[in-house]
């Protein structure tokens, strides 16, 4: 079973939702998203990111597109790698 990590709430409240992070001014703004599978998001049928009440289903819960717009809207490029371990029979 795979628990929901919260990936989206981090990008989005660390990026440009908290007035208490910024960028240096002239910087190129460049996100790095590394995962070891894609986004919790109904859209990839991997459930939903609780936003940051942590609870599913309420007014908060993100979704990687709108995520990804709204980071784009400020001038945020996103380069997302993920990385699902597919493991054999047998092996740990």
């Amino acid at each position: 079973m795979d628990r929901i990590i919260p990936n989206l709430t981090a990008v989005h409240s660390k990026t440009y939702a908290d007035p208490n992070v910024g960028w240096r001014s002239g910087a190129k703004k460049i996100v790095i998203l590394f995962g070891d599978d894609i986004p919790h998001d109904p859209a990839f049928q991997t459930g939903v990111d609780p936003g940051r009440d942590a609870e599913v289903g309420t007014a908060d819960d993100l979704y990687f597109d709108e995520v990804v717009s709204g980071l784009r809207t400020h001038g945020i490029t996103v380069l997302a790698l993920y990385w699902a371990w597919i493991s054999s029979p047998g092996s740990t």
